[in-house]
């Protein structure tokens, strides 16, 4: 099961461009709300959406969710994925343990289907390299972006333990999007937003 939910939500007190709002809905297929900003109930509202189109995995991050009453556009993109592994895992084989390379032997890719067809390809690097490195291209391993992720993997049988992991970051995205070219909406004196608010 896969989810890409996306939600724009405009504070109630400012005159919205409906043509921008019907494009967004068309090619974005993004749901657009407008409520009291910095109200309890607008924040919970946010909440639920969220916890809806992510399968309630995020309900610390979704309960927190505060705006305030200046705040003029709400920007929300989701993609929830969920599937079970083609072969599952024996319950009694599972415990708790630290995860660690079983062998020392310098397997370094391994791929497990799920039932819905997709699959998951798990990765180990040499010993020592980190994972800025892997990202970034380190010499160590070549970076993760030359790695083909299309390519056959040769047949053979396998063991190692795989980790349930949880991922959770707060990322200040300001300075990537100034690197990727989005420089004029963090200008006063060139922003633009006409297609959206007169």
């Amino acid at each position: 099961k896969t989810l890409l939910g996306s939600s724009v939500w405009l504070n109630e007190n400012v005159p919205y461009n409906e043509e921008t709002l019907r494009l967004l809905a068309e090619q974005y297929l993004a749901s657009t709300f407008s409520a009291p900003m910095g109200d309890e109930k607008t924040d919970k509202a946010i909440g639920e959406w969220i916890n809806e189109n992510t399968g309630n995995i995020l309900q610390d991050a979704a309960g927190e969710i505060q705006t305030k009453p200046e705040t003029v556009m709400l920007l929300l993109t989701t993609l929830y994925f969920k599937d079970q592994w083609r072969d599952e895992f024996w319950e009694n084989a599972t415990r708790k343990d630290a995860f660690t390379a079983a062998s020392g032997e310098k397997q370094t890719v391994a791929e497990l289907g799920f039932r819905g067809g997709q699959s998951m390809r798990f990765l180990l690097p040499d010993e020592g390299t980190t994972l800025e490195s892997l990202l970034s291209g380190g010499e160590a391993v070549g970076g993760l972006m030359a790695y083909d992720m299309d390519a056959a993997l040769p047949s053979a049988e396998i063991h190692w333990s795989v980790p349930k992991f949880d991922v959770d970051s707060n990322l200040e995205l300001t300075d990537a999007l100034k690197a990727l070219g989005v420089t004029d909406v963090f200008d006063f004196d060139k922003a633009d937003f006409s297609p959206l608010v007169d």
